[in-house]
């Protein structure tokens, strides 16, 4: 008799993605971070996302592509998501269109509006939704 091959449940998305607005002290500036995390948790190393930005404040665009995980720099053992940060300066008050990729391939693109005390999706993807995007209030 064979046994049953036990398989991990399926994750809904891979990547989770907070926006919020923060105050830089130090600079005396608001910025919007973009706080991006695998929903898996790694046992033995954090690992850091690799991706890759394109920023075009002009013309609106906010463009990220997730290319993978890449391997901590430091040897210690240590568990939990990989992650990255951006912290964008010198934003307006306005609507951006916010397009995220993975491997340049898959698109899920939002319509952002960003006000004076909080920050709206206009937009969202319905379909190949591969990453889960919440904004976040402090």
């Amino acid at each position: 008799m064979r046994t049953k091959q036990v398989r991990p449940d399926p994750i809904e998305f891979e990547y989770e993605l907070n926006i919020s607005k923060k105050m830089d002290d130090v600079v005396g500036k608001e910025y919007l971070l973009f706080d991006f995390r695998t929903v898996k948790e790694f046992r033995n190393f954090i690992y850091r996302l690799s991706i890759y930005d394109t920023i075009d404040l002009q013309k609106k665009v906010l463009k990220f592509n997730i290319e993978g995980l890449s391997a901590p720099e430091l040897s210690l053992s240590e568990s939990g998501q990989a992650f990255f940060k951006y912290k964008l300066y010198d934003f307006k008050n306005t609507e951006y269109v916010l397009d995220i990729a993975k491997n340049a391939k898959t698109h899920n693109v939002y319509g952002m509006k960003v006000g004076k005390n909080d920050i709206k999706f206009t937009k969202v993807p319905t379909s190949k939704i591969f990453i889960i995007v919440n904004i976040k209030k402090d």
